[in-house]
Order: structure tokens, then sequence, then C-alpha cells
């Protein structure tokens, strides 16, 4: 792993999968992670806000979007 001085390391306490989720699937290939330590805040490091439950429309057309994760773009074998 390239080291850029930005990096902050933590352990996982607990993994959050979703309830629908299938090993070697995509559809509903999102997870939550509760860290054991807390990391401190910076221009790199961030958090992200997660939309309401009443948000119906979450794709707009012509509108920015913002994807959060790490990972495969694709499924690989």
């Amino acid at each position: 792993m390239l080291a850029e001085g930005t990096e902050q390391n933590t352990l996982a306490a607990k993994l959050f999968l979703h309830q629908k989720s299938r090993s070697g699937k995509l559809d509903y290939d999102i997870a939550l992670i509760k860290l054991q330590f807390p990391v401190k805040l910076t221009a790199y490091v961030r958090t992200i806000c997660l939309p309401l439950k009443e948000d119906k429309l979450l794709m707009r057309p012509h509108q920015y979007g913002l994807i959060a994760g790490w990972g495969h773009t694709k499924h690989v074998r």
C-alpha cells in the first residue's frame, strides 16, 4: 500500500451488512462499519452525509451525485 501521509488506521468494531446482501452478488452490496477507535477529521478524512429515509428520488437527471467507497467497480471473478 502506498502511504501518502494522510492515512489514519483503526480497527472495525462491528460490521452492519444490508439484510438482503448475498455473498458473491452485487445487489444490496452496502454496509456500515462502526470503528473501534475514532479518527481525526481532516481535509482528507471526512464524514459522509447519508440520505434520509424520506428521500425517494436520490438520482436526479442532470445533477451531480456523491459516491463513496472502495474496492471493485465491477464484478470480478
